[in-house]
């Protein structure tokens, strides 16, 4: 009875452990998974033949599309050219050589909305193996503001060495 006992009770230790394991995996996961939907930048991932897997409510903002209707299409279909003609012999060669362009940097580049128009982007991808099937996440923020700021910038500059110029041509 005893060692009945002692087993029935490392039984339901073990019980206890792995349903508090399962629950911290479970709120971890829901975690992580409102962590994707709320953040303010875009994430987008995509499987090796680069079809669209996740598809982030800033995602839908930034490009204008809603996530069923880009989800299992290819990722080309954001980018700009020459990107979107060059992006499936990327992949290739990728997972060919293992040399990586994009991967682990962060670049400036040009997408597209659906309603066709180009915007500059920053866009950090990764790869994260999840199964045999090899995923790459990609973060993106929408940096068209910047870039505006820095082009009024640059025109001030202009604007003030102009003048400065023309001030000192005028006391002269």
């Amino acid at each position: 009875d005893v060692h009945f006992l002692e087993s029935v009770a490392h039984i339901l230790s073990a019980a206890i452990q792995r349903g508090t394991s399962v629950s911290a995996i479970q709120k971890s996961e829901a975690w992580l998974r409102n962590l994707v939907a709320t953040t303010q930048d875009a994430v987008v991932s995509i499987d090796r033949r680069g079809c669209v897997v996740l598809f982030n409510q800033s995602a839908e903002r930034i490009f204008g599309y809603r996530a069923d209707e880009i989800i299992g299409r290819k990722v080309n279909t954001l980018m700009a050219e020459p990107y979107a003609a060059e992006h499936d012999g990327y992949i290739e060669r990728y997972e060919t050589t293992g040399e990586a362009k994009a991967i682990g940097q962060i670049r400036t580049v040009t997408a597209r909305r659906k309603d066709g128009m180009l915007f500059p982007i920053e866009l950090s991808v990764t790869e994260i193996e999840i199964d045999e099937n090899v995923h790459y996440a990609a973060f993106i923020r929408d940096i068209s503001d910047k870039v505006k700021l820095q082009k009024q910038l640059v025109e001030s500059e202009k604007l003030a060495a102009i003048g400065g110029t023309a001030a000192k041509i005028g006391h002269e």
